[in-house]
């Protein structure tokens, strides 16, 4: 990837392409909690992703900006299907945001929290495994040929192969929110 830093040596990504990509495969196919802190300056895609465990399109799990449609959320992989777990909300340019994302493969459920605060519980039915292509994770970008690049920042990003609670969201939060003006 062509991604830059900042003079605090932060990822600094332009919205043309650039991300960073694990060189190592994972094995994440059931309960999955994708987390970042991120700001983005604008966006001129339909939807671009802070962090995704596969780039393939119908694979992994993609925590997701659709800025221009004024909301967010998290979407699931399937292999030949997919299902995008969303809630309505504008998130603005230049702000830096807390966003977590939860599935539990056992209940179908995604949670969704903004700034340590639960937005969602969405029943999505949705109980088979998530499906792995690729399987390495990607900071910045997603499968659109890596082309629905965020423009921004990602100043944190993590992955956890299981649901956090309330709790451990809004303690992560807490850690954060000083640290990057949130």
């Amino acid at each position: 990837s062509n991604v830059s830093f900042d003079s605090t040596g932060q990822p600094d990504f332009d919205g043309t392409g650039d991300y960073l990509k694990a060189t190592t495969t994972h094995s994440i196919t059931s309960d999955v909690t994708l987390e970042a802190v991120f700001n983005e300056e604008n966006s001129s895609a339909p939807h671009t992703t802070t962090i995704c465990t596969d780039t393939g399109h119908q694979y992994g799990v993609k925590l997701m900006s659709y800025k221009n449609n004024d909301r967010y959320g998290l979407w699931l992989g399937f292999g030949t299907s997919s299902y995008v777990a969303m809630v309505s909300g504008t998130l603005n340019n230049n702000t830096t945001y807390h966003l977590v994302g939860a599935w539990s493969q056992s209940s179908g459920v995604v949670k969704i929290w903004l700034n340590g605060v639960l937005q969602a519980s969405i029943s999505t039915n949705q109980t088979g495994a998530i499906v792995n292509n690729e399987a390495k994770i990607v900071v910045g970008a997603d499968y659109h040929s890596l082309s629905y690049g965020l423009n921004g920042q990602v100043y944190v990003g993590k992955i956890y192969s299981k649901v956090l609670t309330d709790a451990e969201v809004k303690q992560n939060f807490n850690a954060y929110k000083n640290r990057f003006d949130i």
